[in-house]
């Protein structure tokens, strides 16, 4: 958040890396677990990395969130991880870091949740017809996510209980969408 590192999968290989954005190192230092995962966000504070890890020991492969200590060593801690497949399709921590939003098709589709952050509490589905890719304003008031081609925006309040407004239009136009989320 502090413009000063890069944490990156590297291509064929498992597990996270990090390297200082000025170019000072250039051995990158490894992040366990060696898994894959992919990192979605990273608090505004820097110390901690939410990251999408995929679990092919399923039925069917899925996503699990994890939470990583990043400004000292330590395991990391799953966030949400059930048999639904989550964070796969994006996952933003709010400015305040009280609530996790979040991609999952616990209901048959992919749809944005939201869910106090570290827990425990409930999640409230904040997409009525499906979504991915969460992304928070930098104040907390809103939370925007991709709709298809539609950027939809949410008004919410992340200060004591969430609360959250009907999802409107922001924009709609062609997407071109890359891997990990989000692609805007």
């Amino acid at each position: 958040p502090d413009g000063q590192s890069i944490v990156y999968e590297p291509a064929g290989s498992r597990g996270l890396r990090v390297i200082p954005a000025d170019g000072s190192v250039t051995t990158a230092r490894t992040i366990p677990p060696l898994e894959h995962l992919h990192p979605v966000d990273w608090s505004e504070d820097g110390t901690e990395l939410l990251v999408a890890r995929l679990t092919p020991d399923r039925q069917s492969p899925s996503w699990d969130i994890l939470r990583i200590p990043f400004s000292r060593d330590g395991d990391p801690v799953p966030v949400v991880a059930t048999e639904a497949s989550e964070g796969g399709a994006g996952a933003a921590l709010s400015p305040n870091k009280r609530f996790l939003a979040y991609t999952s098709d616990t209901t048959g589709s992919r749809e944005i949740w939201v869910r106090p952050y570290p827990g425990p509490g409930p999640a409230e589905r904040i997409s009525p017809n499906g979504g991915g890719e969460p992304v928070w304003s930098s104040d907390g008031k809103e939370l925007v996510y991709l709709e298809g081609n539609r950027f939809m925006g949410v008004a919410t309040s992340t200060e004591g209980r969430f609360t959250f407004s009907a999802a409107k239009l922001r924009l709609d136009v062609p997407i071109v969408r890359g891997a990990p989320p989000p692609t805007y």
